[in-house]
């Protein structure tokens, strides 16, 4: 599976990611089932200020999943909607979020329920 992970640099693997998605650089490219990465530059990159369509730039790198420490939750649901798993992790660095998929240490996000369904 390809696996998105935004990050602020695209210089190695150790690099910081960035928690906030529509202001991530760059989006390192992971695909488990080689092992292989790369790094793509944020299109859509926005100011903080500005508004964003941060789901739209992961939608299009085709990935299956997107794993980050953070994501707001109107990204989350937009995502997960569009078929893109959510995996979350508490580690900061590309290649320890890359070795924490490896070994299974993340969580999925699940869709929350239309507002309309809450009760």
């Amino acid at each position: 599976m390809k696996i998105c992970i935004p990050c602020v640099s695209n210089s190695a693997k150790a690099q910081v990611l960035d928690g906030n998605i529509g202001s991530a650089p760059y989006f390192a490219v992971y695909e488990s089932s080689t092992g292989n990465y790369g790094f793509k530059d944020n299109a859509n990159i926005i100011d903080r200020d500005a508004r964003c369509n941060p789901a739209g730039a992961v939608l299009s790198l085709n990935v299956g999943a997107i794993l980050c420490r953070d994501i707001c939750d109107r990204t989350a649901d937009m995502l997960l909607r569009s078929g893109i798993m959510v995996l979350m992790t508490a580690r900061t660095k590309v290649e320890d979020v890359i070795k924490a998929y490896e070994e299974g240490e993340y969580f999925e996000r699940e869709k929350q329920p239309d507002a309309a369904k809450r009760g």
